[in-house]
């Protein structure tokens, strides 16, 4: 009885390995899917707050948030959203300092009734702050 005891036990000892590399996993993704919820809790944070400071100040255009942050050195206040945003126009390619992605500058033009000033430019790559600083 003790050696069918022995030979179970150790015929169980694959499923046990794999149910515990199962159970890692699980807990691993769970760590990762926590993590990736906190960073959008701050982005969602660091809008709110963007958009508090900056409706006190009556802008019009997007640029003008742009620069009251570049000039405020405010990057650290708003690391995730906002950064250096890639622009190019006719080939002309260079580095915007304040710029948001396009997701974010689309929410705060909506929620501030701002305007853009009329550039052909695209948006590129965005850098956030939080990558740089």
């Amino acid at each position: 009885m003790k050696m069918k005891l022995n030979s179970l036990g150790e015929a169980l000892k694959p499923l046990k390995e794999r149910f515990q590399q199962e159970t890692d996993e699980r807990e691993k993704e769970k760590r990762r899917q926590k993590e990736v919820g906190e960073e959008k809790t701050a982005k969602e944070k660091e809008f709110d707050n963007l958009v508090d400071e900056m409706s006190k100040h009556g802008f019009t255009h997007s640029s003008q948030v742009s620069a009251y942050i570049v000039r405020n050195q405010l990057g650290h206040k708003y690391r995730h959203i906002s950064g250096i945003l890639e622009m190019e126009l006719d080939g002309d390619v260079w580095d915007f300092d304040g710029g948001f992605p396009t997701d974010i500058y689309a929410q705060l033009c909506y929620k501030l009734g701002l305007q853009n000033q009329g550039s052909r430019a695209t948006p590129g790559r965005f850098t956030p702050y939080d990558d740089i600083l």
